[in-house]
C-alpha cells in the first residue's frame, strides 16, 4: 500500500486520473518490476526487525547453488524464469538488488530510482534509465555488479561438494523416510508430472501414488501408512481454504481424507501408529496441538496457555510431545510439551535462529537449525540434553542439511543443488558430530554493513 501511493505520480498519476486505481497499478507494473515490490519489503522486514528472510540461508539456497555449479544465467533468465531449468523467484533476485543498490549508493537511491520510474521519466524502461541516473553505471553493469557482491558474500561458505551437473532440472526429492535400512520411501515432483509418492530400493524407484495437491511435500511415515495434509479451497467461498489430513496405504496406492473443514499441517504417527499429532492453526493465527485417531476422530487438543506456534510435533515416550515452538516474540526452540496439561519446557534456548525438520529415533533428537549463514544438521542427547552438530564429510552435495530421517544404521538428508533438492544418505557411524555446546546466538542480515 505505501509503494503505491509512492508511485503515485507522473504518467501512473495521470493513468489512476483516468482509469482508477486500475490504471495507477497498470502503469506502475510496466515500470517497475515485480522484483522490487517484493525486494524492497523484504530488506525493510529484515532491515528493522531481528528476523526477516534476509537473515534466512534458506532464502539464498537457489542462487548459492547456482553460483556453486558455476551456473551463471543471464539476468533475462533470472527475471523470467524457465521451464527447463531451476531458477529462483523474483524475491531472492529483489533482496539482492536492493541490498547491494542501498549499500553502495546509500539510502535514498530507491526512492529517487522509483520515484522517476513511475513517473515514466526517461520514457522507455523508466526504471533502467532511473537506475543508469543516480548510480552513473547501466542497469547491466548495476546487475551483474549485485550479483558479484552477493556471490562473493558467500565465497567463504560455499565449501560443500558440488552436486554432479545435469543439463536441465531433474526432479525434486524430499522428505525421504526408511521403510529399512535399504529402502525409502520420499516425496518426488517434476516440471511434466503431478507429484507422486514413491519407493526405493537399491536404485530402483517405484511410484506408490500421486499426490494430492498440497501446500508443501512434507509428510509422516509409519509401517505402510503415510499421513500428510492436502490443500482444499472452499466450493464456494474463495477467500477460505482448509488443509486436510490425508491417509495413504503404501501397499495399494489408496488414500481417504479423514478430517473435514479443518486446517491441519506436519502430522506425524504416534510409535503404535494408532494416534496423529498434528498443528491446527485457526484463521487467527491460534496454533494448537491436536491428537486425533487413524479415523480422523478428535482425541485431544493439548493446552497452549503461552500462545506457542507449533511446528513438526512429534510423539515422545509416554504422555509428551516434542515440537519446534516459536514463541510471541518470534523466537524459537525446541519444547517438551506433556499431552494432559500442556505444559511446556524448553530443550533448547529460544532464539532468532529457526528450527525444523525435527526427526526422532529413540531418544535421540535430529533437527536444522540455522548457524550463520548455513543451515546445520544438529542432534541432541534427550537423556543429558547434550547437542552435536554433524560435520560435512566431503563426500555428499547440496547446499543445507534438510529433512533428516533416520534407521538403525542409517541417516539421511536432502540437500540443495543447481538443480533439484537431493537426498544423501550415510551409515551412522561413518558420521562425524562436534559439541555444539551454547547454540543460542544471533543471526546477521546477509549484507556487509546495516546501516
Amino acid at each position: 500500500m505505501q509503494q503505491y501511493n509512492n508511485f503515485n505520480v507522473g504518467l501512473s498519476h495521470l493513468l489512476r486520473i483516468v482509469f482508477g486505481e486500475g490504471g495507477q497499478a497498470l502503469g506502475n507494473d510496466l515500470a517497475v518490476p515485480n522484483w522490487f515490490f517484493e525486494g524492497d519489503a523484504v530488506f525493510n522486514e529484515t532491515l528493522v526487525s531481528e528476523q526477516g528472510r534476509g537473515r534466512l540461508p534458506y532464502f539464498f539456497t537457489g542462487y548459492r547453488a547456482l553460483w556453486a555449479a558455476d551456473k551463471n544465467y543471464s539476468y533475462m533468465k533470472l527475471r523470467n524464469g524457465s521451464y527447463r531449468d531451476y531458477v529462483p523467484d523474483h524475491y531472492p533476485l529483489g533482496y539482492m538488488m536492493v541490498a547491494y543498490g542501498r549499500e553502495k549508493y546509500g539510502s535514498e537511491l530507491w526512492k529517487n530510482v522509483t520515484h522517476d520510474a513511475a513517473a515514466y521519466r526517461g520514457g522507455f524502461y523508466p526504471f533502467q534509465w532511473a537506475v543508469k541516473k543516480y548510480t552513473g553505471e547501466s542497469f547491466k553493469t548495476f546487475s551483474n555488479n549485485g550479483f558479484a557482491y552477493f556471490k562473493q558474500q558467500f565465497a567463504e561458505d560455499n565449501n560443500q561438494p558440488i552436486a554432479e551437473r545435469k543439463k536441465h532440472f531433474d526432479a525434486n526429492r524430499q522428505y525421504p523416510a526408511f521403510v529399512n535400512d535399504s529402502t525409502l520411501i520420499y516425496a518426488k515432483n517434476t516440471y511434466d508430472h503431478l507429484p507422486a509418492f514413491v519407493i526405493k530400493t537399491g536404485d530402483k524407484e517405484l511410484k506408490i501414488s500421486t499426490r494430492s495437491y498440497s501446500l508443501d511435500s512434507y509428510f509422516d511415515y509409519h509401517n505402510g501408512k503415510i499421513i500428510y495434509t492436502s490443500y482444499r479451497p472452499d466450493l464456494r467461498w474463495s477467500y477460505r481454504n482448509y488443509s486436510e489430513l490425508m491417509l495413504l496405504d503404501t501397499k495399494t496406492g489408496l488414500e481417504h481424507r479423514i478430517t473435514s473443514k479443518a486446517k491441519y499441517f506436519s502430522p506425524a504417527f504416534s510409535a503404535d501408529g494408532q494416534s496423529i499429532v498434528a498443528v491446527r492453526v485457526d484463521p487467527s493465527g491460534l496454533s494448537q496441538l491436536h491428537i486425533l485417531d487413524t479415523a480422523g476422530k478428535l482425541q485431544q487438543e493439548i493446552p497452549n496457555p503461552k500462545g506457542l506456534f507449533y511446528t513438526y510435533p512429534k510423539f515422545y515416550g509416554d504422555g509428551k510431545l516434542l515440537s519446534a515452538a516459536r514463541n510471541k516474540d518470534g523466537k524459537m526452540g525446541i519444547a517438551l510439551i506433556e499431552i494432559a496439561t500442556g505444559k511446556t519446557a524448553y530443550l533448547t534456548p529460544p532464539s532468532f535462529r529457526p528450527i525444523g525438520f525435527i526427526a526422532l529415533k529413540k531418544d535421540t533428537l535430529y533437527f536444522t537449525q540455522t548457524d550463520g549463514k548455513n543451515d546445520r544438521l544438529f542432534v541432541m542427547m534427550l537423556n543429558d540434553k547434550s547437542v552435536y552438530e554433524m560435520l560435512p564429510t566431503g563426500n555428499f552435495t547440496g547446499l543445507g542439511y534438510y529433512q533428516p530421517a533416520v534407521s538403525d544404521n542409517k541417516l539421511a538428508w536432502v540437500g540443495f543443488t543447481a538443480d533439484d533438492y537431493r537426498i544423501n544418505q550415510a551409515n551412522k557411524k561413518d558420521l562425524k558430530w562436534i559439541a555444539a555446546g551454547e547454540i543460542m546466538h544471533a543471526t546477521c542480515p546477509i549484507w556487509v554493513s546495516q546501516h
